[in-house]
């Protein structure tokens, strides 16, 4: 059970825009179209949560669960993202590009035209996750776990 409802957080951008949600647990909660940029989701569980759409510029996602989570065209630029879990996360056209994935864990994550340009994939576990379509120019990709799924087999 999520420890704070959608209205909840719009209630909290209202108030403080630089937001502290350190552990907090969004599991489930949509958050679709938000403006959460800058935001400190250090280690918060957003477990199957929908950000679909939403801005997470300069956010602190470091170790945070978002296994499941739809994140489907979101603004994730600049973001530190190292050790998160985003296992099966639909990343459909989303924006990574210069984020911190160092070690994030991106098994079987959808990532059809995903932006991850000079984006930190070092050590990063991408087994079964095609990349076809997503943009990995200049990443950093040393110590990057991939498997079959590379080339679309």
């Amino acid at each position: 059970m999520a420890d704070l409802t959608r209205r909840d957080v719009v209630l909290l951008i209202t108030l403080s825009p630089q937001l502290k949600l350190m552990g907090v647990d969004l599991s489930g909660v949509n958050l679709s179209g938000l403006d959460l940029s800058g935001a400190n989701l250090r280690r918060a569980n957003l477990f199957e949560a929908d950000l679909s759409g939403a801005v997470l510029k300069w956010c602190c996602l470091e170790e945070a669960n978002l296994t499941g989570a739809t994140l489907r065209g979101a603004d994730i630029e600049e973001a530190n993202l190292r050790g998160a879990c985003l296992k099966g996360c639909d990343l459909t056209e989303t924006t990574l590009q210069y984020s911190d994935m160092r070690k994030a864990d991106l098994r079987e994550a959808k990532l059809d035209q995903t932006n991850m340009h000079a984006t930190d994939l070092r050590e990063a576990n991408l087994e079964n996750t095609p990349l076809l379509t997503a943009n990995l120019r200049d990443a950093t990709v040393k110590g990057l776990k991939i498997g079959q799924k590379l080339l679309g087999k």
